[in-house]
């Protein structure tokens, strides 16, 4: 039996990449977005990465990471809810 069949490794996975690619924009395309959620007047808890870069004196060096969350909880207040943010 082990030589009824051969896989070709090099050849059958030249199309690895796409197919990667392809999935993550499906799991992209069936997340739900903060905007197509009903948040108005809700507790939201909001999980973020805030582990930000110091320097020798505490100050942050890099703060995109909290800059980027600005507009999800800009959004939430302005639809009144209460946000709670978990930072890791």
């Amino acid at each position: 039996m082990n030589g009824d069949f051969q896989i070709v490794w090099s050849t059958s996975l030249k199309w690895l990449p796409a197919y990667k690619q392809l999935m993550q924009w499906l799991i992209l395309m069936n997340k739900l977005f903060i905007k197509d959620i009903d948040v108005h007047k809700k507790r939201v808890l909001v999980r973020t990465d805030y582990n930000v870069p110091f320097d020798d004196f505490g100050n942050i060096t890099d703060d995109s990471r909290i800059r980027a969350t600005l507009p999800t909880i800009n959004f939430l207040l302005d639809e009144c809810a209460k946000v709670i943010i978990a930072s890791h």
